[in-house]
């Protein structure tokens, strides 16, 4: 015969796998909130010789991003702060499409970006994210060769180039012009982990410290 207090526990864990299920569907429905300018948004554009058309990156696997520099970024003499774990941050997000990853940078909790800003190469896809996201200046068209990148804390891209020797050159130039220091978030990357001139940071294998 089971004992009033383990009758309690397994009513007690019943109780919490309920509310986490309800949790989990709960986050699917604002996941595909999130996700469902991806398939009506995007306007269809023709994509420049050796570059991608936008192509969105799981929230998944953003959050996993800013989870692991949640946790990194206080250990970091570069990037603590007297009256708070982490100093607060600037972000510029290279190729930011439609702007879905650029909104979620500028309203998430996780660490303190005070200022996020983003560009394309593709004025089709600006228009859009200052449309949808009201993003206004932030959003913006530029150049991935050209763009100065010495001004920011975070550097965020998804593989702009399809061609693997102009998406190296990119690489490289964004590790010689980041500020050192600066944390490189690069996904699907071509020299990122081979590189002598930055450190891989955290666990999830897409951050990478400018030396």
């Amino acid at each position: 015969m089971r004992s009033y207090e383990t009758e309690q526990f397994i009513e007690d864990l019943k109780s919490i796998e309920t509310r986490y299920l309800e949790m989990m569907r709960k986050c699917e429905i604002f996941k595909a909130a999130l996700e469902a300018p991806d398939t009506w948004a995007v306007p269809e554009v023709e994509s420049a010789e050796g570059q991608f058309q936008y192509i969105p990156y799981v929230l998944d696997g953003l959050a996993d991003i800013l989870l692991d520099l949640s946790v990194v970024l206080p250990d970091d003499p570069d990037f603590r702060h007297s009256r708070q774990p982490i100093r607060p941050l600037t972000l510029v997000e290279i190729g930011c499409g439609i702007g879905r990853n650029l909104s979620l940078f500028r309203t998430q909790k996780l660490i303190p970006i005070v200022k996020a800003v983003g560009f394309d190469i593709v004025p089709e896809y600006i228009e859009t994210a200052q449309r949808i996201y009201g993003l206004g200046e932030d959003a913006f068209v530029d150049d991935a060769m050209k763009f100065d990148y010495s001004g920011f804390d975070l550097l965020f891209f998804y593989r702009p180039f399809s061609d693997d020797d102009m998406q190296t050159a990119f690489e490289e130039l964004l590790m010689d012009s980041a500020k050192p220091g600066a944390i490189i978030i690069g996904l699907n990357t071509e020299r990122m982990q081979s590189s002598r001139k930055v450190v891989e940071v955290g666990t999830n294998g897409s951050c990478y410290k400018k030396l």
